[in-house]
């Protein structure tokens, strides 16, 4: 991408950032038909990365510095994604409940 369209692409996303501070504004927001999709992961402090994000360890730091509900106060770049990041819950230390959404039934 030009200089010009990386730039315009990082304010859309500086945006989206800055008008949706609380996890429901930042939910209810986005937008497919302008390239704004939220996806749920569920990462542990042993990942080196999120999902097939590339350069995506600094997103991993950010979310165990924070709690549920936050959403970051910058853009990441990742490869060629601009991510803004919201953190929807956190699991107590340990293997988790088979009660808690999402949590796998076993674990390595």
């Amino acid at each position: 991408a030009s200089s010009q369209t990386y730039g315009q692409l990082f304010n859309v996303a500086s945006q989206y950032m800055a008008q949706n501070t609380t996890l429901e504004k930042f939910e209810s927001a986005a937008d497919p038909a302008q390239g704004q999709f939220i996806r749920n992961y569920t990462i542990s402090s042993a990942d080196t990365r999120v999902s097939d994000l590339k350069d995506s360890r600094q997103i991993i730091r950010w979310a165990f510095e924070n709690k549920a509900g936050d959403v970051a106060d910058k853009v990441f770049e990742c490869g060629d994604k601009f991510v803004v990041a919201a953190l929807k819950s956190v699991s107590k230390k340990g293997y988790p409940e088979i009660s808690e959404k999402g949590a796998p039934h076993t674990r390595p």
